[in-house]
C-alpha cells in the first residue's frame, strides 16, 4: 500500500482502505492481547507449539490435549478451579460465538474432557465473573455442545439458563442473541 499512496496520495479510497487495514490490525492486537491475558499461566509456556498445531489440523491430538490438562491441573490441583480457568479463557475471545479465530476453541476442547456434571458443579460452586459468564454461555450456547451432547442443555437449571440468557442478551452482536435465544429460553 506504501507505494500506492505515494503514487495517489490524495486518493481518498486508498485512505480509507489504509485506514481501515489499521483499524483491523489493531483491533486483531487487542483481542490477541485480551486472550492471551484470559488464558491461564500454566498454558501459557506451551501456546506457541499448541496454536500452531492447532492451526495445522484444526483439532488438538489427545496427547496435546493431555499435556495441557497436565499443566492446567498443576497450577489448579482442583477439577472445579480447571474448569473455572478454562471458562474465563473462553470467555476471553474475540466476541463471536461463529466467525472468531480458530484458537479460539482449544478452551473448548478443553472444557469438553469435563463432563456436563462436573461443569455445572464447577459454575454453581462460585459467583461467576463475567468473563467466567461469556465462557459459559458461549460453551453451553455453541454449535459443539449441541452436537456432541445434544441432551446436556437439558441438564441446565432453570436459573442458569435465565443467567446466561440475560448476560448474553446485554450483547450487541446479534448472532450472539441469537444463539442464545435459541439455547437458553424456555422451550
Amino acid at each position: 500500500m506504501d507505494l500506492v499512496t505515494k503514487i495517489f496520495p490524495a486518493d481518498s479510497d486508498i485512505q480509507h482502505l489504509i485506514a481501515a487495514e489499521k483499524a483491523q490490525e489493531e483491533k486483531a492486537k487487542a483481542s490477541e492481547v485480551r486472550w492471551y491475558a484470559g488464558m491461564p499461566r500454566s498454558i501459557r509456556p506451551m501456546w506457541g507449539k499448541t496454536s500452531e498445531e492447532f492451526l495445522l489440523l484444526m483439532k488438538l491430538s489427545s496427547t496435546d490435549l493431555n499435556q495441557l490438562l497436565q499443566a492446567l491441573a498443576q497450577e489448579f490441583p482442583q477439577g472445579s478451579d480447571q474448569i473455572l480457568a478454562l471458562l474465563t479463557w473462553y470467555g476471553s475471545g474475540e466476541g463471536p460465538w461463529s466467525g472468531f479465530p480458530a484458537y479460539e476453541d482449544i478452551p473448548q476442547q478443553l472444557l469438553m474432557e469435563f463432563s456436563t456434571a462436573e461443569i455445572l458443579a464447577a459454575i454453581e460452586s462460585t459467583s461467576m465473573s463475567d468473563t467466567q459468564l461469556e465462557g459459559a454461555a458461549r460453551f453451553f450456547g455453541g454449535w459443539e455442545l449441541s452436537v456432541r451432547r445434544p441432551d446436556k442443555l437439558k441438564a441446565l437449571p432453570e436459573s442458569l439458563k435465565r443467567t446466561l440468557l440475560e448476560h448474553s442478551l446485554g450483547s450487541t452482536d446479534e448472532d450472539k442473541r441469537t444463539r442464545a435465544k435459541r439455547a437458553f429460553s424456555a422451550q
